[in-house]
């Protein structure tokens, strides 16, 4: 970020003695428009910038939607806030106060690594997709094996992306899976967590678990 930055700044400054080669004032126009434009980067005008992006459509998605203006002025707290706006926050917080500092989570949530104490691995990691999207029923022992060589110790599922799915998309999802193997430990209106049992398992991998 900073080498851009900084690459930047000097094109800037070359443009501009450029145009006032041409044009008494070009290059203060150049940094007036910069002026005007850097504004309209800020949050309160991001709106403007999306066009038609609907959900994961378009180009602008990893912006800040919106100024947490009840908590800089005090009438929420940054918790309340976060469990509002983050459907998944609660279950971090559940996981950073109970599970072990070495449990390593498979977890079907994203754009909260901020609020993870623990390891964790996203289901469309290109790692994680052996046990994930690349395992459809019928290839439990192949998702088991990718979660053994990943050493995790917990699912998070969310309930709502697993209603969405086709009933056989998901391998470690299946009804016979997780009444076998796993063991429900949190779960809330949006997210499940389910401890592996590894130790039914003949697959059990080399993970040391012990208390936080």
């Amino acid at each position: 970020m900073t080498f851009n930055t900084i690459l930047a700044a000097a094109s800037c400054e070359g443009l501009a003695h450029w145009l006032n080669s041409f044009a008494r004032g070009g290059g203060l126009a150049l940094y007036t428009g910069l002026a005007v434009l850097l504004p309209l980067n800020l949050p309160p005008f991001l709106p403007f910038h999306e066009g038609n992006r609907v959900g994961w459509t378009g180009w602008l998605t990893h912006v800040i939607r919106e100024i947490p203006l009840p908590v800089v002025v005090g009438q929420t707290s940054e918790a309340a806030y976060l469990q509002k706006t983050v459907p998944s926050y609660s279950a971090w917080q559940y996981i950073n106060a109970h599970l072990p500092k070495t449990a390593r989570i498979l977890t079907f949530s994203d754009g909260d690594q901020f609020y993870s104490d623990r390891a964790r691995l996203w289901s469309d990691a290109t790692i994680a997709r052996p046990a994930t999207w690349g395992a459809a029923r019928g290839q439990e022992k192949q998702a088991f094996q990718s979660l053994q060589k990943s050493e995790i110790s917990h699912i998070l599922f969310d309930k709502q992306q697993l209603k969405s799915l086709p009933p056989d998309t998901l391998a470690i999802a299946q009804p016979e899976v997780v009444k076998t193997w796993y063991e429900e430990v949190y779960e809330d209106s949006r997210y499940i967590l389910y401890r592996v049992q590894w130790e039914k398992s003949a697959l059990q991998p080399k993970i040391t678990l012990t208390p936080p």
